[in-house]
């Protein structure tokens, strides 16, 4: 069964995978069909472990995602995925996520403190998304308020911590060849982002970079 949504948006976050330790990356995405939040973790040979969430859950982990912040559990949803949960485990340094079946850890992913704001990024452009208020315009606000609240919420990453150091994080944001504009950039385009702490705006430069969808 195909979860993501057909426009084929996605984030992708460079993440460690826990014991194998090796690179792989956690996918953000939406299905605005269904109102929910994908967060997919990369498993070199293996298949990627997925969990759909609600917007309320989704909304749960955005607050969740900062370095030595409070663990968190949330549960799946979605044909075949009910028995799943996401947990959040902020540690100094980094964030472990980790999607659990019924009876075992299906997949733990690390990512670092200067790209977890990255994640949150993504999180906030889904429920814009679901919500079909239009996404977050990067670079200038809009008049819609329930996008203004997302965007009042995205600077708490804006800044994190790297040897005791405050980083300014950029979000890459890629579609599918054919996928409708996000924040103005066109199809294909990887937009990088930087917010501005307190501040709620976003500072833009595209290059290109063609995204895939599953």
């Amino acid at each position: 069964m195909t979860f993501r949504d057909p426009a084929g948006w996605s984030v992708s976050v460079p993440a460690r995978l826990s014991g194998a330790e090796q690179g792989e990356s956690v996918m953000v995405s939406c299905n605005r069909v269904r109102q929910h939040v994908l967060v997919e973790g990369t498993r070199k040979t293996l298949k990627p472990v997925l969990a759909a969430l609600t917007v309320s859950d989704a909304r749960l982990l955005l607050t969740a995602l900062r370095p030595a912040g409070q663990s968190l559990t949330v549960p799946a949803v979605g044909n075949g995925l009910v028995r799943r949960r996401l947990v959040v485990n902020p540690a100094v340094w980094y964030v472990e996520l980790s999607i659990h079946g019924a009876t075992q850890v299906i997949g733990r992913w690390r990512i670092h403190s200067d790209r977890i704001a990255e994640v949150g990024f993504a999180l906030a452009e889904s429920i814009a998304l679901i919500r079909a208020d239009g996404p977050l315009t990067y670079g200038q606000a809009t008049d819609s308020t329930a996008t203004k609240e997302l965007i009042a919420e995205v600077p708490v990453f804006a800044s994190s911590w790297n040897d005791g150091q405050a980083t300014d994080a950029q979000p890459r944001v890629t579609r599918a060849a054919g996928a409708g504009s996000v924040g103005g950039a066109s199809a294909g385009d990887s937009v990088i982002g930087r917010a501005s702490v307190g501040a709620g705006r976003f500072g833009v430069a595209t290059s290109g970079d063609g995204g895939g969808s599953r």
